[in-house]
């Protein structure tokens, strides 16, 4: 949503991905998604301001409704 993606994204991935691969030689039972929820907030951020510039009141969050 935000079109910029940098050194702390595939950072970010690159740790998770290294944690997972422990966990399951371990024998622990995994499952790893990358990239999902990663930006929600700022989605989430970008479509309210959106919402709010037609006019439309984000029906979720009732204490943005003031």
């Amino acid at each position: 949503m935000t079109g910029v993606l940098h050194m702390g994204h595939m950072l970010n991935n690159t740790i998770q991905d290294i944690l997972v691969r422990k966990a399951r030689m371990e024998g622990k039972e995994t499952c790893w998604v990358p990239g999902t929820d990663h930006a929600s907030i700022a989605t989430e951020a970008r479509v309210v301001a959106m919402l709010r510039e037609k006019g439309i009141k984000n029906p979720i969050s009732p204490a943005t409704n003031s």
